[in-house]
Parts: structure tokens; C-alpha cells; sequence
């Protein structure tokens, strides 16, 4: 089992145990924070149910065991947790500015060689700070928290109940993750879905879904609706009905198209949504959609109300509903204007977040713990789900994306997901050819002029794509002068089994003739056509029967799934 030890930063209390007493120990009185961690020693005792049947004698750590607490004094600058004797002492975090500078001057360097010392830039971090006390951590170490790719910091609370009660949920994530990562227990946990957005069109949805791991995909009614490419919309119930009964793959992302057309009339798009909706039969929880919206919060409040019945018609289908929330400049705003819409739509259970994250409308992890926060009337979580806009998991972004997935799981999302358009990323102007797909795509054309011999090995096409043009030889260019000798061909190359007779009954016109040949060919599978497109492509080059120049039989989409291979492998 590998398990890196999250580590939690809280500071001391004024209240203190009597004698010498490790920290975590010294500080575990009623209300602080340590007594908050020291209270969950057991609660890993509580998945006992949840073991594998050869490992019911298994004995879990405590909960102070599995993680690394380091505790900012007000006297003596970090601790661990789990160090060296203390005794109890009577001391505060000045409040003065001028107290302040003196605390950090004299602990700052030895603060921040057990920051150093931890390794934190291996591990996630939770920091649980009073504000006096975050003010001289961040003073000190503020800087080497920049080499932290999971970091959670408790910002903006009201009041030390509120910090407490984040501690609290931060525990029961960390117990979370250690019996997820456990072998002893069947629990798992359900992964953030990924989609890959910016689909238009079934030939492009089909490029992503080449590879398992890019299953879900991303599109808008901007380019599939009832008025155009119905085929993308087949496509869509087809990934639906390919992956049922699969947690992590087959889920379908629906945009309401705004983005790309903002004139778009709202009872259009709802109407749109419905009777799709009404075509897909299973797996209707994996289909996500996001309700009309606006920047401005006002007319967000509007849309909703003059569209209600509709909407809840839709939040009663029981697909995924994503309600998105722009920026407000408070976060006391934002948290009244996500509850007004809520309260439109009467709280429905069936209500997704929607949070942008794009550099030009992304908001603080303030606002968006403000917002999973939200409780409904009946004290439960307001929001079913979390759907973050134009996130990914990239290098460049991976803090912002396991920041914004921390919150999302402390508060205990039931779904999580996020989309990034990743075709842009891919694909670029051809003349520039500076992004990593349109480099392979301008080698690929350049290899496929060649005859196979003499390309390159990196492009090797030959494998799928000479099938592709083999096949369709076959099955699309057969006509009466070339049938004889390529059927002659095809037979020298095909199993014993599979061979066609085209002389076994003289009296047959050849047109007759023919149809056979191409029936018994259409019969074959795609192994077949593996097995013998490469040994005899050469053949049908000499006969001139094709004329072999592959750039002009492979079309845009066929290369984008070779390139997308290449992309995939590399």
C-alpha cells in the first residue's frame, strides 16, 4: 500500500492539558483543534464492515497515525504533532503588527526547516489556521507552500466554529483516502468524470472515443440538434448504450451551445434538451446537460423564473443537471445569489453546480467552498454535484484542479466532474505548426505520399489504413472489367475456407457474378481484411487496379484518429 501522510497544520489553544505531554496531546481540550483530530482516532474503526473477509482481523491505525500534524506555537514555532514533551504554558499569538514581525523574525528559520524537512511538495496539505496565526504561518513559510500540488487552506471562515467544523470535514476526507487506497477494504471511490468537450460531430466524437481513456465525451446543441447532424445524436445514445453499467466511462456532456452563439432562444434550447432526452432510454444518468444562463446575476434570475416549469420538468427526467453560477464580487454575493436561484427551482435534489474555471471567469476557492457549502431549508447539502467549467489536469493546472477537487470532496459531492477542450490544445494553424497534433499531421501527409516502403516508421499506416482502402476497393470499386483479377488476387491471399469460386457456374451473367463476389467479400470480418489487406495492396498497385496514393483515400477524420493514436502513445 502506498501511502503518503497528509499533513495538517493547526495551531495551539489557550486551553492545555496539565504536564509534559507531546503537542497534539498538551492541546487535546474541549473545542480546539487538536481535540477535533485527537476525536477521530477511532473512526477508522467505523469501516470495519467494510473488510475483505480474509482480513476481518485486520486492527486499522488511529487517525493521528496516518497523518502528519504540525502545530504553530505561540511560544516554541512548529511542532509535530506526534514531537518532543512540551509543558503547558501561557502565551499568545501577538496581535500587534510590530508583535507580529518579532514572532516570525525569531521563528522563521526554524520554521521553515520543518516545513523543509516534511517533504511537502509529496504529500497534500491541510492548512487549519485561526487568522492571527495563518497571518505569521504564511509570513514564514508562505513561500514554500508554492512547491505544494494538493493544497487545501481554510479561508474566509466565521469565527472558530466554522474552522473547526472544516478541520472536522478534513479529517473524515483523510480517512476517506486511506481506506480508499487500503487493499484491506472493498470500498472505492467514485473518480471524477473527465470529459473531453468541444465535440462537432460524430466523425470527431469518434477521433476522442478511439482511446479508452477519452470515453466521455463533450458537446453542445450548438453543433447537435434536431435540425443538424443527427448522426452526432445517434452517436451520443450509442456511447450511452456501449458503456451501461460503466461508472467512469460513457457519460455524455451537452452544453447549452451560448458560448458559441449567444442568440440562441432559451425555450429552443429546453425544448431541445427534453426531447433528446426523451430518445435516451438507459444509462440517462450519465448524460449531463447545463441550463441556459447569464453573466449577469440578475438576468440568471430571470431566465430562471420565466423558464421554471420547463426546467423542472427537466431536474424531474433525472439526467444530470448543471446549473452554472458566474462570478458575484463577494463572497457573501455569491453565496445569496446561488441561494435565490436555488430557491427558484424550489431546491430541487437534482441540481449539479456549475463553477467556471477559465482564466477570464474563474473565481476564488473562497467562493467556490462557499458555494458546495450551501445548505438547503432541511439542513442537507444544497448541491447534488459539482461540474467545474474549462478545468483540466494538465501539468500547467494541476493545482487548480486538485485544489478545486479537495473542496469538492470535502464536501462530499456525490458527482464530480470537469471538461476541457481539448482539440484546441491538439490542433492549430497548419502554417504556425506549433501544436503537438498538426506537427504529426503535417509528417503524416508528408509520409503518406510515399509509397509504404520508404515512410517512416513512426507514421507506419499501413496496418488500419491500407485495410480501410483495401476494403473499400472491394466492396465499393468492383465493377465488371476488374472483378476477374481481383477476385484471382484476393483468392491467392484468402484461407482455404474463404475462397470464392466465380467459376462454378458458367451459365451466370457476370453481373450476377459479381454481386456474389461482393456479397461473400461484405461477409468478411475485420480480422480478415487485417489479415490480408497488407499482402495484397501491392498486388493491386501492379494490376492497376489502384491507383496508390493513400493521402487522397485517407479523409481529415482518418487522420485524426492516426495522429490521435500517436498522441495517445506518446
Amino acid at each position: 500500500m502506498s501511502w503518503n501522510k497528509p499533513l495538517v497544520i493547526i495551531n495551539c489553544s489557550d486551553s492545555k492539558k496539565n504536564g509534559t505531554l507531546k503537542p497534539l496531546d498538551l492541546y487535546n481540550c474541549k473545542n480546539t483543534l487538536a481535540n477535533i483530530i485527537k476525536s477521530f482516532s477511532d473512526s477508522l474503526d467505523e469501516w470495519s464492515k467494510d473488510l475483505f473477509p480474509g482480513y476481518r482481523g485486520y486492527i486499522p491505525p488511529r487517525i493521528e497515525d496516518v497523518i502528519e500534524v504540525v502545530i504553530i506555537s505561540a511560544k516554541h514555532g512548529l511542532l509535530l504533532g506526534g514531537g518532543d514533551k512540551i509543558e503547558p504554558y501561557d502565551l499568545q499569538m501577538p496581535s500587534t503588527e510590530k508583535g507580529l514581525d518579532e514572532y516570525v523574525k525569531k521563528h522563521k528559520r526554524q520554521a521553515r526547516a520543518t516545513i523543509n524537512a516534511l517533504s511537502i511538495d509529496k504529500r497534500p496539505v491541510y492548512v487549519c489556521l485561526t487568522n492571527r496565526y495563518k497571518k505569521a504561518f504564511f509570513a514564514m513559510c508562505g513561500t514554500q507552500l508554492s512547491k505544494v500540488n494538493n493544497l487545501y487552506i481554510s479561508e474566509d471562515h466565521r469565527g472558530i466554529g466554522e474552522l473547526r467544523g472544516r478541520l472536522n470535514m478534513v479529517c473524515k476526507k483523510i480517512a476517506k483516502d486511506f481506506i480508499y487506497s487500503s487493499p484491506y477494504y472493498k470500498c472505492y471511490r467514485n473518480h471524477p468524470i473527465v470529459f473531453t468537450s468541444g465535440a462537432s460531430c460524430a466523425q470527431e466524437m469518434e477521433v476522442y472515443t478511439a482511446s479508452g481513456s477519452l470515453s466521455n465525451i463533450g458537446t453542445s446543441l450548438h453543433y447537435v440538434n434536431s435540425h443538424k447532424n443527427s448522426k452526432g445524436a445517434a452517436f451520443i445514445k450509442e456511447v450511452l448504450k456501449k458503456h451501461s453499467g460503466s461508472t467512469i466511462k460513457g457519460h455524455i456532456f451537452y452544453d447549452n451551445g451560448f458560448v458559441s452563439n449567444q442568440n440562441l432562444d432559451l425555450k429552443w434550447v429546453l425544448r431541445e434538451y427534453s426531447d433528446f432526452i426523451d430518445t435516451v432510454k438507459t444509462e440517462r444518468h450519465k448524460l449531463t446537460i447545463v441550463l441556459p444562463d447569464d453573466l449577469n446575476p440578475e438576468r440568471a434570475i430571470e431566465i430562471l423564473e420565466s423558464n421554471k416549469d420547463e426546467i423542472t420538468a427537466l431536474l424531474d427526467k433525472w439526467v444530470r443537471v448543471v446549473l452554472p453560477i458566474h462570478d458575484v464580487v463577494t463572497i457573501k454575493g455569491i453565496k445569496s445569489h446561488a441561494s435565490k436561484m436555488l430557491q427558484v427551482l424550489g431546491w430541487h435534489p437534482n441540481i449539479t453546480a456549475g463553477i467556471p474555471c477559465l482564466a477570464d471567469r474563474k473565481y476564488s476557492l473562497s467562493k467556490v467552498e462557499a458555494i458546495l457549502s450551501l445548505k438547503n431549508p432541511d439542513g442537507k447539502q444544497a448541491f447534488e454535484g459539482v461540474h467545474f467549467f474549462g478545468l483540466s489536469k494538465t501539468e500547467k493546472r494541476i493545482k487548480a484542479f486538485n485544489s478545486r477537487l479537495t473542496i469538492a470532496q470535502l464536501y462530499d459531492m456525490k458527482t464530480i466532474s470537469y471538461d476541457a477542450n481539448r482539440a484546441n490544445a491538439l490542433w492549430g494553424n497548419k502554417a504556425k505548426n506549433n501544436r503537438p497534433g498538426t506537427k504529426i499531421e503535417t509528417l503524416l501527409e508528408e509520409q503518406l505520399a510515399l509509397p509504404p516502403a520508404a515512410r517512416s516508421s513512426f507514421v507506419s499506416v499501413s496496418i488500419d489504413y491500407d485495410i480501410e482502402i483495401v476494403k473499400d476497393f472491394y466492396l465499393n470499386k468492383i465493377d465488371l472489367d476488374n472483378y476477374l483479377i481481383a477476385t484471382s488476387l484476393i483468392n491467392d491471399v484468402l484461407p482455404k475456407i474463404l475462397k470464392i469460386d466465380i467459376y462454378h457456374n458458367q451459365v451466370l451473367s457476370d453481373e450476377i457474378v459479381q454481386r456474389s463476389v461482393r456479397a461473400k467479400l461484405s461477409s468478411l470480418n475485420s480480422y480478415h481484411w487485417s489479415k490480408i489487406s497488407h499482402n495484397i495492396i501491392h498486388k493491386l498497385h501492379d494490376f492497376n487496379l489502384i491507383n496508390y496514393r493513400a493521402i487522397e483515400s485517407i479523409n481529415y477524420f482518418d487522420k485524426r484518429k492516426i495522429v490521435y493514436s500517436k498522441l495517445i502513445q506518446h
